[in-house]
């Protein structure tokens, strides 16, 4: 048997504070405004702030203005636009708080005409068909008689929120059904009919419709309406979105389901669970909880934070599914969640949900508190890598056997058996004949959570013993689970290691040392060594020019391949040296997935490159254009790859180059 459904109250005696009224006159006139007000408000302030945010960056980087100039600029713009809000809504509270009006209790009963309010000393009834809505904002329900005129009445009257959330359903619900009564047209915003007696004669009001509760499907589409407002910077419908404990469960295994649906679509049920990815993919759950817990604090009201987790659940989930789409309009080839995209997903989410949480609240250091505590907490998300590839491809037995053999460097077989391996690798590099040009190659790839780095490290070793003979000549160096067994880590003393031994057999006048890093890089041109839980010593151009000269070696082609490995040029100059980057100093690269089999540098440089020619500097000829183009594609900021050829260095390739293709050229001397 059904509980009977609790009968609502008819009568609600309260008072309002004047802070209380102020704070709801300040909300009011906002809803109130007109809509390109509002609209040229809101420009106006993104323009401001993202105008003192070019002027801080170009401080901070030192080209135009002094940056303590620039951030003091920053902070009174944001000093000031709190006090203008703050010192508005003091004089709203100052001004009210002289009122005698508001100082007496009334009482609000619900009669069949319409609302009746009395006082000491004053009666009002607004009628049904007088009165525009109601809604609740922060603490109050306004009933809004107007665009201009309403009558707050806190929630603090109410028994309980969802005795609140009750009463203005029913007043909605009254006011449409006067709406239906009158008849199209003859509904007006007008004043509330005013008496002076409560003897006034009743009116007859329609019959109640029975509530007709929403049907799943209706609350899934209006929840999937809320998620793409909030995700565009816009008021939910009813400003109040859903928020439990249940709906935020359900939304984080749709966070999950989505990535693996496009897992699916990229690599069919031939594919792989990629279980190493879950924790990266369900990083934003706790973080988004806790900015919830923070907000929620700041604002002063902690039962909201379901309704302001569920929200930044929303906000993610939109902004995934608009991330994949994008990248499958680009094609999986590409290999890449869409760098453009990757650099915005992040910081767009976070900004969404701290929007959200603020407007929660009226303009005071509680709403810088809810922007603060989103910001901070929710900061990782904006710079982490976060893989979250759930599904992937098997790309051929030896790997699919390494994946599901995976081991971290800490377990004590591994610790124990790397030296051994480093020490088989090392001997394993045999010495070149006399009179001819040799080449010895190092592959060196240093991240160890991204499988294109391995890859890579295969394919070019592969590349290099087929088209120039390095076969007995080469090392591989790579930092990757799936190899803790078989090859040595890349590390800055393997490096060191693998360079003195090239440097031992081979003929440093004659032979020609190929060293390939591939990995992520920093703005401060660091070369990123990553396998967790080890701690690695830092490669940088400086380290990395120091150890090529320790060891010895003349001849050298060094090939970068990272974000800002232009960095690496002018260090590693010199007339024996050819200096190969993906990347100018200050540009990204591209390509760096999970998935992929190189990234686009290698692609282009390797692959459809040194696979067509012989010579260094024209398979750098040929890789250009084609990383522009695939650039473009995807509408990525050029990588601007760089060269820098010595001099000497020069006429010893080509006589490389001729000696591979047949041609008799002597070596140059040196």
């Amino acid at each position: 048997m059904q509980p009977q459904a609790r009968a609502m109250k008819q009568s609600y005696t309260y008072s309002i504070a004047p802070k209380q009224f102020a704070t709801a006159a300040v909300i009011n006139s906002r809803t109130a405004s007109p809509r390109p007000y509002r609209i040229g408000s809101f420009l106006g302030s993104v323009l401001m702030f993202g105008g003192l945010g070019v002027l801080a960056q170009m401080g901070l980087s030192g080209r135009t203005v002094p940056s303590l100039v620039v951030l003091w600029a920053v902070a009174a713009a944001i000093a000031g636009f709190f006090a203008m809000n703050v010192s508005t809504l003091a004089g709203y509270r100052r001004a009210i708080s002289r009122s005698a009006y508001l100082a007496s209790p009334r009482t609000m009963d619900i009669e069949p005409e319409g609302l009746r309010f009395t006082s000491e000393d004053t009666q009002s009834l607004h009628r049904w068909d007088r009165i525009a809505s109601a809604r609740i904002a922060h603490d109050t329900v306004h009933l809004s008689l107007d665009s201009v005129t309403f009558v707050p009445i806190p929630i603090a009257a109410f028994e309980s929120p969802a005795e609140a959330d009750e009463f203005v359903a029913m007043v909605n619900a009254r006011v449409k059904e006067a709406a239906v009564a009158a008849g199209p047209g003859l509904v007006t915003a007008e004043s509330s009919l005013a008496v002076t007696s409560s003897d006034a004669a009743p009116v007859e009001s329609p019959v109640p419709a029975a509530d007709v509760p929403p049907t799943r499907m209706r609350q899934a589409g209006s929840m999937v309406v809320d998620a793409l407002r909030l995700t565009f910077f816009l008021r939910p419908r009813d400003g109040r979105p859903p928020g439990s404990w249940k709906a935020a469960f359900l939304l984080t295994v749709i966070g999950v389901l989505i990535p693996t649906a496009f897992g699916f679509i990229l690599a069919g049920l031939d594919g792989e669970w990629n279980g190493w990815a879950l924790a990266s993919a369900l990083m934003h759950v706790p973080l988004l909880l806790l900015a919830a817990i923070a907000a929620a604090l700041a604002i002063g009201r902690t039962s909201e934070v379901p309704r302001l987790f569920v929200a930044g659940l929303l906000i993610e989930i939109v902004l995934d599914v608009l991330q994949y789409l994008a990248f499958m309009l680009t094609g999986p080839s590409e290999s890449l969640y869409l760098p453009m995209l990757y650099g915005i997903v992040g910081p767009w989410m976070i900004l969404a949900v701290a929007v959200f949480a603020a407007r929660q609240v009226e303009p005071s250091l509680r709403r810088f508190g809810a922007l603060a505590s989103c910001f901070v907490i929710l900061m990782p998300l904006s710079s982490a890598y976060r893989d979250r590839v759930l599904w992937t491809e098997k790309h051929d037995s030896a790997d699919t056997t390494a994946a599901r053999d995976r081991v971290t460097p800490a377990t004590e077989a591994v610790f124990y058996k790397q030296p051994g391996l480093l020490t088989q690798s090392l001997e394993a590099i045999h010495p070149g004949k006399k009179g001819v040009i040799d080449v010895f190659f190092v592959a060196f790839g240093g991240y160890g959570s991204q499988d294109v780095f391995r890859r890579e490290v295969d394919a070019t070793t592969k590349l290099m013993a087929e088209r120039f003979g390095a076969e007995g000549h080469s090392i591989r160096l790579i930092n990757n689970r799936s190899t803790l067994n078989d090859l040595p880590i890349a590390s800055k003393t393997s490096l060191r290691a693998a360079l003195n031994r090239i440097a031992s057999v081979m003929d440093k006048d004659e032979d020609v040392l190929v060293l390939f890093m591939t990995s992520h890089g920093s703005e401060q041109h660091r070369f990123s060594l990553q396998l967790w839980p080890l701690n690695f010593e830092e490669v940088d151009p400086a380290a990395l020019r120091t150890l090529l000269d320790e060891s010895g070696i003349r001849n050298r082609v060094v090939i970068v391949s990272a974000c800002y490995s232009g960095g690496f040029v002018k260090p590693l100059e010199d007339p024996d040296t050819l200096v190969v980057t993906a990347a100018a100093a200050d540009k990204t690269s591209f390509g760096c997935s999970n998935e992929a089999e190189w990234t686009y540098f290698g692609k282009a440089y390797f692959d459809d490159g040194l696979r067509n020619t012989r010579s260094f500097t024209k398979a750098f000829e040929i890789a250009q254009p084609l990383i522009v183009e695939r650039e473009a594609k995807v509408r990525a900021e050029k990588s601007d790859p760089q060269m820098s050829v010595g001099a000497n260095i020069a006429p010893r390739l080509a006589a490389l180059e001729a000696q591979l293709e047949g041609k008799a050229t002597p070596a140059p001397k040196q």
